[in-house]
């Protein structure tokens, strides 16, 4: 009789694979089978959280809504309590404590409107009328002694305070400019100043908004303040210069004087012709940078001393013919711009005589290329929430409006997108609240705000390959885990898609729901199985509970899985991790290559 040896077959490999959601982000530009853990195909209203796991994103809450179908296109803070929006010809100035708008000027001569506060006034450009600034001021009447400017005025009756800015002084009537505005002034009381001698008489109404167009300033589509100047690009009659003002001396009201001389407080003009058209100014330090069609330059306002005599001039310190920038933001972190190729971080400009020097660099890289091929940059806004560390920049997605929003988590390098929000403006005010105005009508909301989208669901979606063992062999999934914190009336759908032994894609394979009142993992469907009880039993302020739960859902003979999440409700909840309980079996057959 032969002798037979003694055998000890080997057992199929059980393994588990466990996920944080993805904590790197949205990764569209490597084989998603090659992909890590850290890495997800789909993130729709989640934020990445510092932990690594999925955050529900919040909402948008409605303060105000001027209607129609025209889209904001500027969208700026003039005070803690005044917004100031423009949209189609009209600029507007809307009062959050009173919940009113007043529209201070709708006959400007084109659409398009950038603006930006300085101290106590507002300054508006459009491109088809001159720089204004827009200012809050009283008139009066029944004028007994003038008023001083600089001095702080009264209301007798209603006992509200403010600083004069100015006086257009018409004799027994005229006009107060008013800053730092506390209280409200009431028709007919009786206003005084603490002047020397001091000023007193009648106010004729209340306070409202005046807006004056500059004489001397130029026509500009983009305006920024940088230091004490006003600065101008893609002037009307020359797109390509930057416009500076003369330095702001203390009288008002500034930037009423534009010059171009040598003088060291002068003002002047600057070029970039092959950049193209400018789109944006903004600053480093001192150094100012501008981003145009073509390219970016940048260039330092200089004091030297000329035979006794200060003298500026202006020192180019960067320019590149590059994909150039359509809009930018200025952050702790550098300087954030985007353009056609995706999102930039500026951090130093380098040195002009030193090719390549600049520091920056594409920080989109893993969203790869196809995905920037289809979104449309042309009117991008950049918005960045401290709180989360995250960076939003809204665009189009095929559409001729803002219509989705890019996130970037500065902190953790990751991406994900948000839909829902026809933004065209952000804003972040010096609260620290965030505001989005409308692409398509003329509405501002806070944003990340409430759990609504301005009452309506909010539609989320999470999708991840898992890598599960090698690539060649079948595996069998035996059950699964997840953690998180749902609402009581959170129902999250968990579906898993997979590639079968011939690599054929099978979707809906395994659809379970995740349920807050038991806790458990449902296969929909199929019967109701719930599992497992809460655990934890803490709860935080937005009313969620910790949850785990799990199932036993069996899907056999797979070559590759996807985990998809998605649902749609009005609650918050987070997904910290997901585990699978798979095993992995033998090699998959293949005999179809053919040697030559």
């Amino acid at each position: 009789m032969a002798y037979t040896p003694l055998g000890n077959p080997s057992a199929p490999r059980v393994t588990s694979t466990t996920s944080l959601m993805a904590k790197k982000g949205l990764n569209l530009r490597d084989l998603p089978q090659l992909l890590s853990p850290e890495n997800a195909l789909i993130i729709r209203n989640y934020l990445i959280t510092a932990e690594g796991g999925l955050t529900k994103r919040k909402g948008l809450t409605a303060v105000e809504d001027a209607g129609g179908t025209v889209g904001c296109t500027m969208l700026e803070e003039y005070t803690s309590n005044l917004l100031v929006y423009g949209y189609g010809t009209s600029l507007a100035v809307y009062d959050i404590a009173a919940d009113t708008s007043t529209i201070v000027k709708s006959d400007f001569n084109e659409t398009g409107f950038t603006g930006v506060r300085y101290g106590d006034y507002f300054f508006v450009a459009s491109p088809g009328d001159k720089i204004g600034r827009l200012t809050q001021t009283l008139d009066y009447d029944a004028q007994s002694a003038n008023f001083n400017v600089g001095s702080i005025l009264t209301g007798g009756t209603s006992g509200a305070t403010a600083i004069i800015l100015e006086d257009s002084d018409g004799g027994t009537s005229g006009t107060l400019t008013l800053g730092n505005i506390s209280g409200t002034f009431q028709n007919d009381e009786t206003i005084t100043d603490d002047g020397g001698t001091p000023g007193s008489a009648t106010a004729d109404g209340t306070v409202g908004y005046t807006y004056t167009e500059i004489t001397n300033a130029p026509k500009a589509k983009v305006i920024r303040v940088v230091d004490t100047r006003l600065f101008a690009g893609n002037l009307s009659d020359e797109p390509t210069a930057v416009q500076y003002s003369e330095v702001d001396d203390g009288t008002n009201p500034p930037f009423t004087a534009w010059s171009n001389t040598t003088t060291a407080t002068a003002g002047g003009k600057i070029f970039y012709r092959n950049a193209g058209d400018v789109n944006d100014i903004n600053n480093l330090g001192n150094i100012v940078v501008v981003f145009a069609d073509n390219g970016k330059w940048a260039f330092t306002i200089d004091t030297i001393d000329s035979g006794g005599t200060l003298k500026k001039i202006d020192n180019t310190v960067m320019y590149r013919i590059d994909a150039g920038g359509n809009a930018s933001l200025q952050t702790k972190e550098g300087l954030f711009y985007v353009n056609e190729n995706g999102l930039y971080q500026l951090v130093s400009v380098g040195q002009n005589d030193i090719k390549f020097s600049d520091q920056e660099a594409l920080v989109s890289e893993q969203l790869g290329d196809d995905f920037f091929e289809d979104a449309d940059f042309s009117q991008a806004s950049l918005l960045k929430d401290d709180v989360t560390n995250t960076l939003m920049i809204t665009y189009k997605n095929d559409s001729t409006n803002n219509n989705a929003v890019l996130t970037y988590n500065t902190q953790l390098k990751a991406y994900g997108t948000i839909t829902g929000w026809n933004i065209n403006r952000f804003m972040l005010a010096r609260d620290g609240t965030l505001y989005g105005a409308g692409s398509n009508t003329a509405k501002i909301w806070k944003v990340l705000q409430g759990n609504t989208d301005d009452g309506n669901d909010i539609w989320y979606e999470f999708e991840q390959e898992l890598n599960v063992g090698a690539l060649w062999t079948r595996k069998e999934l035996l059950g699964q885990y997840v953690q998180g914190e749902l609402s009581p009336s959170s129902q999250p759908v968990i579906q898993f898609d997979i590639y079968d032994k011939d690599g054929k894609f099978v979707e809906n394979k395994l659809k379970l729901r995740w349920d807050y009142n038991v806790s458990g993992l449902t296969a929909v469907g199929f019967g109701d199985s719930p599992w497992g009880s809460p655990w934890g039993g803490d709860s935080d302020v937005s009313g969620t509970t910790e949850q785990f739960a799990g199932f036993r859902g069996r899907i056999k003979n797979f070559q590759r899985i996807h985990v998809n999440i998605s649902g749609n409700d009005k609650v918050p909840h987070t997904i910290n991790w997901l585990s699978l309980d798979t095993r992995e079996k033998a090699a998959i057959r293949r005999r179809n290559l053919t040697q030559i």
